[in-house]
């Protein structure tokens, strides 16, 4: 994902479409929903809870975020 920027947001889009590299999927997501919604799948899955994003500790988290076809997105989490 690569970030885009409006007057008002921040948003993230698929790279492969924003650079025309084959990827049809022209949704975006606001960053401040993703982020939150990151937050919100995180706190669900382990006990220690978070309130904002360190990108080290997001990082290590997660493998990959995908911005889906229909604008879901789906979080796929390291296992430990």
């Amino acid at each position: 994902m690569t970030i885009r920027k409006s007057k008002e947001y921040t948003y993230y889009a698929c790279s492969s479409h924003v650079r025309k590299r084959g990827c049809n999927n022209k949704h975006t997501i606001r960053k401040d929903i993703l982020e939150e919604k990151v937050i919100t799948e995180i706190n669900n899955r382990q006990d220690t809870k978070i309130d904002k994003l360190n990108r080290k500790y997001i990082f290590d988290l997660i493998n990959m975020i995908y911005l889906n076809q229909d604008g879901s997105i789906k979080i796929e989490f390291k296992r430990k």
